[in-house]
């Protein structure tokens, strides 16, 4: 080759070195904020919806209060105001927590949850094939800074564990070549951590049984045992986990389940959320994929492949459920971490090279600039001003020992009041769907032991014309009647406080 040709080439390597490493600086840096972020949320967020509910069911559980209520019956455990809530997941998460004393549950579980998320994409980038493990290495930095998986991965929700258990299935299904009985039982335990866990399972069983169909029909009786195992495994728990919590909950669990997760879908939510979505993971799933693709003749790195195209899948479909948000990602995300780190990344031409680090260079840019602005304004701007809300609720409403706040996420009421009254965002779909009546609900809220409510989302400023289905924490009615009662005390930040008008 002529020493012209040579110098382009050695350009092209160069620039593509070069490329390649300010894309990894950068994903290095969107890792260090959100780890910053995740070590500062321990203490410093407050409490969000799910993890108040959570840590009040596991509270019950402590205190061996009865979990299943009817909720128009009401828990009269508090006082005159009863605590009116559907069971929000099979009580996994809420039982663990349950054995850890009540002042430290919080921070237990977010701790955690912090280990167990960056854990485990530590543990996948480390098991990673020969000859992938720089490429997984980085994957797993490019996951873990994204703050928006980051932000449900780390804050006490059963999200972490139940993502443990379906990525460590996956990772050693993947590293074997096949799913083994341990594999299968984590796969099984995983929805009854959090529901929404189904995809890698879905994904990888899926091929499991393919391959088993294939065997069987050109007739390869070898390792038949091996493959109906795992399968009667994940069944034989799946099973068990069901019938333990049917005599737990006296058969109740399932409706409560189905009350507490099952909003309608909305068109405009989906795709509002599908878009965002894809412009911060849509690329890296795409080449995962297109690394399976080509080594698809390998056993595991077939599992692998059907698990990301499931659980690409399913988050795709769930997004359009109101009340579902970022963490419906983490399944695909941890898919395409496993497959990056067993497939090998294919040969590529220089020119090919040099755009496939471009590419990486615009998305760790688009995703790390997000990440880092993200969870510095969490840190630094948003959490102090909510703490601060918190702080000075009782003071602003002049609330006294047995009076109640209440508060649009059940952290907020947690916080203030140590129960809470209602779940809203669950409470206002079923009113509109006519499976829960409001008039209960607004009597509670008139009990003059009801003096104050802090409100992060659902403003009484706004007028009660404005209906948004998919983020309303209360119905038209509900705030009627705040606004009738309440009015303005404090604004720290986004979240304001009312109080009794007059008090």
């Amino acid at each position: 080759m002529s020493p012209a040709a040579i110098a382009p080439a050695d350009a092209a390597r160069r620039a593509t070195r070069a490329i390649g490493g300010a894309a990894t600086a950068l994903v290095v840096a969107a890792l260090a904020a959100t780890v910053i972020y995740a070590v500062g949320a321990v203490m410093g967020r407050p409490l969000d919806t799910v993890e108040g509910e959570v840590l009040f069911e596991a509270e019950r559980i402590r205190r061996g209060l009865p979990l299943y209520v009817d909720p128009t019956m009401g828990a009269f455990d508090y006082g005159p105001v009863p605590a009116r809530y559907y069971v929000l997941y099979p009580p996994v998460w809420s039982w663990l927590l349950s054995h850890v004393p009540a002042y430290l549950a919080a921070p237990v579980a977010r701790v955690f949850d912090v280990v167990a998320w960056f854990g485990l994409l530590a543990w996948i980038a480390a098991r990673a094939a020969a000859g992938c493990r720089s490429t997984a290495a980085v994957g797993a930095a490019f996951v873990g800074g994204v703050y928006t998986l980051t932000l449900f991965a780390v804050t006490g929700r059963p999200d972490a564990l139940a993502v443990l258990l379906a990525g460590l299935a996956l990772e050693r299904s993947v590293r074997k070549g096949r799913i083994d009985v341990p594999a299968g039982m984590m796969f099984a335990l995983a929805p009854f951590v959090k529901p929404n866990v189904v995809g890698l399972a879905a994904g990888a069983f899926l091929v499991h049984v393919t391959v088993a169909v294939r065997a069987q029909w050109q007739g390869l009786e070898a390792g038949r045992g091996h493959r109906l195992a795992p399968l009667v495994a994940a069944l034989g728990t799946a099973s068990g986990m069901a019938l333990a919590l049917h005599v737990a909950s006296g058969g109740a669990w399932v409706g409560h389940l189905l009350r507490s997760t099952a909003q309608p879908l909305s068109f405009p939510l989906w795709r509002d959320q599908v878009a965002s979505r894809t412009t911060f993971l849509g690329a890296p799933f795409a080449f995962a994929a297109w690394c399976g693709w080509r080594r698809r003749a390998e056993p595991g790195v077939r599992l692998a492949l059907g698990a990301l195209g499931a659980s690409v899948g399913w988050a795709v479909f769930a997004l359009g459920k109101i009340g579902s948000a970022g963490n419906y990602c983490i399944e695909p995300a941890l898919a395409a971490l496993v497959l990056i780190a067993h497939a090998h990344v294919p040969p590529v031409r220089k020119r090919g090279a040099l755009a496939l680090a471009a590419l990486a260079l615009g998305q760790a840019l688009w995703d790390g600039v997000a990440s880092v602005r993200s969870s510095y304004e969490e840190l630094v701007t948003r959490f102090p001003a909510e703490q601060r809300a918190l702080s000075h609720a009782r003071l602003a409403c002049s609330a006294g020992a047995g009076d109640v706040i209440l508060g649009d996420e059940t952290g907020i009421e947690l916080s203030l009041d140590g129960r809470i009254v209602a779940t809203p965002f669950q409470m206002t779909h079923l009113a509109r769907r006519d499976l829960y009546p409001t008039d209960l609900w607004i009597a509670d809220v008139r009990r003059p032991e009801v003096v104050g409510v802090v409100m992060e989302d659902d403003l009484l400023e706004r007028p009660l014309s404005e209906v948004s289905l998919e983020h309303d924490r209360f119905g038209p009615e509900l705030r009627a009647v705040l606004r009738e009662r309440f009015e303005l005390a404090e604004t720290n930040g986004d979240w304001r406080t009312y109080r009794l008008r007059g008090r």
